[in-house]
């Protein structure tokens, strides 16, 4: 979490001096927030690749029913942050606290399913460790079953 006073550029140039600092292998989320607005932006990267991809928190573009989410979530290779953080603005398997998009004040349902698996099987089935590791860190139960009997 980095946060600034001065929001008057969008932080690439900031975000690109740390792409050199950062191991290219580790995959990083940055969250950019201005301390004098409610705006803020999300730059992730996923393992082996050095240019950061930004998205924009407060955007239209992440808007979506659960209808459409659940039709992304069925293609394969397309659960992504920008998909987990739709899914937290629909409240499904999750949410932002008080409704202040940050990262940081985010509450996991981490046994909702959304067509019979959960946030962390997508991210497995799409080997996106970015994910897995934010799904891990919230405490996914790996060993809960489901109605199926499914781990």
């Amino acid at each position: 979490m980095i946060e600034v006073d001065d929001c008057s550029e969008f932080p690439i140039k900031a975000v690109d001096c740390l792409t050199k600092a950062l191991v290219e292998q580790k995959p990083v989320i940055i969250q950019w927030v201005f301390m004098d607005s409610a705006e803020h932006f999300v730059f992730f990267r996923k393992p082996g690749h050095c240019a950061f991809t930004p998205l924009e928190v407060d955007s239209d573009s992440l808007s979506t029913n659960e209808t459409e989410l659940t039709h992304q979530l069925s293609k394969e290779g397309n659960f992504e942050i920008p998909l987990l953080l739709t899914s937290l603005r629909l409240h499904i398997c999750g949410h932002f606290k008080a409704d202040i998009l940050d990262l940081l004040k985010v509450s996991f349902d981490v046994n909702q399913e959304i067509k019979g698996s959960h946030l962390i099987d997508y991210a497995a089935r799409d080997d996106d460790s970015l994910l897995l590791w934010v799904l891990l860190l919230v405490d996914c139960d790996l060993a809960h079953q489901n109605e199926e009997g499914r781990t």
